[in-house]
């Protein structure tokens, strides 16, 4: 069975991030980032 996992960024500040989401994040095969727009491209990187 495959799982989907929606991890969110809160107000994008990468130290924000949950010991959840980041374990999220590292069992991941495949990662879909949105566009956000120009003023928010940096949230990707």
């Amino acid at each position: 069975m495959r799982k989907l996992l929606v991890i969110g960024i809160g107000a994008g500040n990468p130290d924000h991030l949950t010991v959840q989401a980041v374990d999220g994040l590292n069992r991941a095969d495949v990662l879909f980032i949105p566009d956000k727009g120009a003023k928010k491209n940096d949230l990707a990187e």
